[in-house]
């Protein structure tokens, strides 16, 4: 026999062994029995595109797109005993399922389906962790005839049970069956979340991490608590369709009255560590903090309680003996013609620091330090009140405008900034960034007057794949997707030259003409607004000659005042760039808005830097 018979041969050979180790891999994937417990098991390995994982006697869990940030193994097993005991008088209608990894949590809500086998009228879904001793009951369910599905952040073991002796209206904990003489002694009521809520309004503000009675610090993963481990049942999702703060999700105390949240929550979407706590009016525990000892202010407590004004008093007295501390918004100008913070602002700022950021030195003026201002001072924060802030603790008091008065607390916890380890977030946040105005032309966050190489940009923005770029000889970078964002830089310097805006993006290029009406533009069917209202038609007919409309917007967004942007050189119109679009450059701006041909429908906008041409 020839030697490449042989070969062939010993080919073929090594293609059936490995075909079929390959054919058991797939078996192993779909059905598998635990050779210790006899428990049938499936298991398949999920990433960020997501799946539906069928486990066994029609167990299912639906795995939606962006739940995951990476590859993950899923395993669904079949047990035949729970591994908790059930309180007597209740009794499991099926299998209890184990879904793994445990403690695992998604970005987006995953869909499980538990099935069950023995018919009841009253089956009800049960739920706990390895280490818990009792079992929680979920409200909210899907029920058919055979199984109860349910949507969920995280995974843990799932039961179908016969709750007759439960009231199936209640919010119930059932505890372990050997703490419980009968199933009425097994079953207690959910937590009592008006108590908590008034324990909770009475607690001590602490920055940068003790707010409401949670330390924000103390959570399980190294960069703090997540909103799972804050929540006994008590806290309840707030209306997110518009996100206040773009990566982050609410969760808060909604008093009984109706009003509106004194504690709310805001947690990264995918590892739900708290970013945000606000405290609003309604919180009634108190902010203690004292001067810098041997500092400029001299020695003094002061206490700061929402709804309520600053309080000053000798060092360490109680609030009884201390007065009001009258605020002071106006700012000054240093020699250098910086804007300087009030004294008042100062003696504030520099007693939090020097009590809640212990080490850091004492500064003699907090907004006009170099390079980067110390504090936030706003006598108009644009939403209605006046702003003091500490950057270094990320801790800041929101007053009513003008006045001493305290009307909201709040923290940006920094070791929970969506950051590259929490793409879905980071992704979220950067989409709504506005789009560069008079600050440089920026998209997603990006400022390119900074010279920002790709390498550079993408440790910022994150996971980014290389794209088509619109112009020859360039290079490309998008994010998102549907590559919401794009750069096209310079192929051989590397520096970025222009950042486009694209489909899908979310923030705005906004300006405001002398008279206070506001304009923004935004990718998106008729994407020009004035005061939030749709902007007037554009007239395309002319390049020479700006239409009224182009002028008046072209004047908001640049801060000029033109009787004509085009013939004053501030714009430029393209009426057909000969690719289905109109075009309006804000010279001034080096931004780009993209048409489609002779409408208001905004496809693109993209700012340049001409230093990465």
């Amino acid at each position: 026999m020839s030697s490449a018979v042989i070969h062939r041969s010993l080919l073929f050979v090594l293609f059936a062994l490995f075909a079929a180790l390959a054919l058991s891999a797939v078996q192993c994937k779909t059905n598998n029995l635990d050779a210790t417990t006899n428990n049938n098991y499936v298991q398949q390995i999920v990433g960020p595109s997501g799946a539906t994982v069928n486990g066994p006697d029609s167990s299912q869990v639906v795995i939606p797109a962006n739940a995951l940030s990476q590859d993950t193994t899923i395993k669904i097993t079949a047990l035949d005993a729970p591994p908790i005991p059930l309180p007597a008088g209740w009794t499991a209608l099926g299998k209890t399922f184990a879904f793994e990894p445990h403690g695992q949590t998604f970005s987006v809500d995953v869909t499980v389906t538990v099935p069950y086998t023995t018919a009841s009228s009253e089956a009800v879904l049960v739920t706990a962790e390895p280490q818990d001793s009792q079992w929680t009951l979920i409200t909210g369910t899907s029920v058919s005839p055979t199984a109860i599905t349910y949507g969920t952040s995280h995974f843990s073991y799932f039961v179908v049970v016969d709750a007759g002796a439960l009231d199936s209206g209640a919010d119930a904990t059932v505890t372990d069956a050997s703490d419980a003489g009968d199933a009425a002694d097994a079953v207690e009521t959910g937590p009592d979340c008006a108590a908590e809520l008034a324990m909770r309004l009475a607690q001590p503000i602490v920055p940068p991490n003790k707010f409401a009675g949670y330390d924000l610090s103390s959570g399980k993963d190294p960069r703090g608590l997540s909103i799972d481990e804050a929540n006994d049942g008590c806290l309840v999702p707030a209306d997110t369709t518009v996100p206040a703060n773009p990566g982050l999700r609410v969760m808060d105390f909604t008093p009984a009255d109706g009003g509106g949240a004194a504690i709310s929550l805001s947690y990264v979407i995918d590892d739900r560590i708290i970013a945000l706590p606000v405290l609003s009016p309604g919180y009634t525990g108190t902010l203690s903090f004292n001067s810098r000892p041997g500092g400029m202010y001299g020695s003094y407590s002061y206490q700061i309680q929402i709804g309520q004004p600053v309080l000053r008093g000798p060092l360490g007295a109680d609030a009884a003996a201390m007065t009001s501390f009258a605020a002071d918004w106006n700012r000054g100008v240093n020699d250098a013609g910086m804007p300087t913070a009030s004294e008042w602002a100062n003696e504030i700022f520099d007693g939090l620091e020097s009590t809640f950021n212990l080490g850091a030195s004492g500064t003699q003026e907090c907004l006009s330090a170099q390079p980067l201002s110390l504090c936030l001072f706003e006598e108009d924060n644009g939403a209605g009140g006046s702003e003091l802030g500490v950057r270094s603790i990320g801790f800041y008091l929101v007053f009513n405008q003008g006045t001493n008065v305290v009307s909201q607390v709040y923290e940006h916890y920094t070791t929970a900034t969506p950051d590259c380890t929490t793409p879905v977030a980071k992704l979220e946040a950067e989409l709504y960034s506005g789009i560069g105005g008079n600050g440089g032309p920026s998209v997603g966050g990006i400022n390119l007057s900074k010279s920002m190489t790709i390498s550079q940009v993408n440790a910022v923005m994150c996971n980014g794949v290389d794209a088509s770029a619109p112009d020859p000889g360039y290079g490309a970078m998008q994010w998102g997707d549907a590559g919401q964002i794009l750069l096209e830089y310079n192929a051989t310097s590397d520096i970025g030259y222009k950042l486009y805006a694209n489909p899908g993006y979310i923030g705005t290029l906004s300006g405001q003409d002398p008279t206070g009406d506001s304009y923004s533009i935004a990718v998106g069917a008729n994407g020009i607004t004035k005061n939030n209202a749709a902007f007037q038609a554009i007239d395309w007919s002319s390049a020479a000659s700006a239409d009224p409309a182009v002028t008046e917007l072209s004047n908001a967004m640049q801060g000029v005042n033109d009787p004509d942007c085009a013939a004053a050189g501030d714009c430029t119109i393209t009426v057909d760039d000969t690719k289905g679009h109109s075009v309006i450059a804000l010279n001034g701006l080096q931004a780009f808005v993209v048409f489609q041909q002779g409408t208001n429908n905004v496809e693109q906008i993209y700012d340049i830097w001409p230093g990465g041409m």
